[in-house]
């Protein structure tokens, strides 16, 4: 994988509210974003740098997950609601770096992004 620039940034969420801040925000920072729905087109997308994915998403499979952090040597970045303990467990154990409540990351979210245009 190249270290080009912009930073190409996948979100991966069956829910649009903090995707769609996602993607405006990295646009507003010149960051290429895509959505993703559904778990199942994390094997089909093109080389990236930066996944944001909500650890609630249907049908995330967390050993899936790991193999792809690990394979495109990602920057990986979870959040989940604050109540659910066990995704925070699966998301360190599958790889990501970052993990976030739901109330942390809609917060936070342009410290987030800028952060990875200078990492």
């Amino acid at each position: 994988m190249s270290n080009l620039s912009p930073t190409i940034l996948y979100a991966l969420s069956s829910d649009l509210f903090i995707p769609s801040r996602i993607q405006a925000t990295a646009r507003s920072q010149g960051i290429e974003s895509q959505l993703l729905t559904k778990a199942s087109e994390l094997s089909s997308v093109p080389d990236f740098s930066t996944l944001i994915v909500d650890l609630e998403t249907p049908g995330l499979d967390f050993g899936k997950l790991k193999s792809c952090i690990e394979e495109n040597h990602l920057k990986a970045i979870g959040y989940a609601p604050h109540v659910k303990a066990d995704l925070f467990q699966s998301g360190k154990s599958a790889g990501l770096t970052q993990i976030y409540t739901r109330g942390q990351i809609n917060e936070s979210l342009t410290k987030i992004i800028s952060g990875l245009s200078s990492d």
